[in-house]
């Protein structure tokens, strides 16, 4: 009887230990870097506040945010959250907003290019991992949920419209490039710390070529990361309408999140342990 009743227990924790799963967490990418150099932008461009009237020298790249965590990023439905969402004109569907961010540094460190903070359309474009499970959403009308399936990615190619940097004015020289994806925290993840990404950029007239971080820009990159991080959760987040609980802000809060989840569990195994344990000297 004792055997049964302690055979029990462990198939039980097992199920609670198992259905213990992380979150959603998303990490940016960056990739096929091009220079235009007499650019001149469409009025809804301008009216997207993308950039002015006139030509432009401006850098363009892919820009991806990935979800390598294991459920879905759910952002919810412009209609249910207009404070997270706008209309884009250029892009002709809803947004969400100022969800990346892209900033130039040089390599003294100064802030070449500020932040840009585009809004993000979050469909499910391509895979990040084998096997990565069903896409849940494809489209960014006012009535739908945006998001991206855990093992997808959303990717904004770089003939997208406002999809660039403008570099106007930008010499000659070594840069470092750091973007950031879910900038505001306004939706909860497991863990913010790998939310924001740089890589080295080579800039020489009409071209420019990606490169790893020259060793002179380690301690500058670390700075701009750690500061893009923290400037980014300044804002008080905003809970969007899927259950979700509000973040706020802090990198720890997710990561705090999801260790109530697992302390929860943790204590409910313990206690069915205690039980049967007591059964089982009865």
């Amino acid at each position: 009887m004792k055997h049964s009743i302690f055979l029990i227990g462990a198939i039980v924790c097992s199920f609670f230990m198992t259905s213990v799963v992380a979150g959603p967490n998303l990490t940016p990418g960056v990739r096929n870097f091009t220079i235009d150099l007499a650019y001149t932008p469409e009025q809804s461009e301008v009216q997207d506040g993308c950039i002015t009237n006139g030509t432009h020298k401006v850098m363009r790249f892919d820009f991806i945010s990935k979800n390598i965590g294991d459920a879905d990023f759910t952002a919810g439905r412009p209609l249910d959250s207009p404070q997270l969402f706008y209309y884009h004109l250029s892009h002709h569907h809803f947004h969400m907003r100022q969800f990346n961010q892209y900033k130039l540094i040089d390599s003294t460190g100064n802030l070449t290019i500020p932040a840009s903070k585009p809004g993000f359309c979050l469909t499910d474009i391509e895979t990040v991992r084998d096997n990565p499970g069903e896409t849940h959403f494809s489209t960014c009308n006012q009535n739908d949920t945006m998001g991206i399936s855990a093992g997808w990615a959303d990717v904004y190619t770089s003939d997208l419209p406002c999809q660039y940097l403008v570099i106007d004015g930008v010499p000659d020289g070594d840069y470092i490039i750091v973007v950031t994806t879910n900038a505001q925290h306004a939706v909860p993840e497991d863990t913010f710390d790998d939310n924001t990404f740089t890589t080295g950029l080579h800039i020489q007239g009409g071209s420019v070529a990606e490169m790893a971080v020259p060793t002179s820009f380690t301690s500058v990159a670390q700075s701009a990361s750690s500061t893009f991080a923290t400037s980014s959760s300044t804002g008080a987040a905003v809970a969007v309408s899927t259950g979700l609980a509000g973040s706020t802000g802090a990198p720890s809060s997710a990561a705090n999140s999801a260790s109530s989840v697992s302390n929860v569990s943790v204590v409910l195994v313990l206690f069915i342990m205690m039980t049967l344990g007591i059964m089982a000297v009865l």
